[in-house]
């Protein structure tokens, strides 16, 4: 199999996992290589919907985060940043 150059490789990845008893990140590398990792444990096992909400959450948290930065310039024009759904 022939190796396809994309036009804007990854160059890095963060990765979230939950499990009912811990969160964990994950830095990586453009390869998928973990350069740096922490777990946190959860003061109590969660079900899983409960995780499945968790997950969610974090979600919101990087997207906000990420579109306060990324859409700064649109949000100065009058928009309000939303993201829509």
């Amino acid at each position: 199999m022939t190796r396809q150059r994309h036009p804007n490789p990854v160059q890095g990845r963060v990765i979230l996992e939950v499990t009912s008893h811990h969160a964990v990140i994950y830095l990586c590398d453009r390869q998928g290589v973990v350069l740096d990792n922490e777990v946190f444990r959860y003061p109590f096992p969660l079900d899983r919907d409960d995780c499945r909400e968790e997950c969610r959450d974090l979600f919101d948290l990087l997207y906000d985060a990420l579109n306060e930065t990324v859409n700064a310039e649109l949000q100065g024009d009058g928009g309000d940043g939303s993201k829509s759904g």
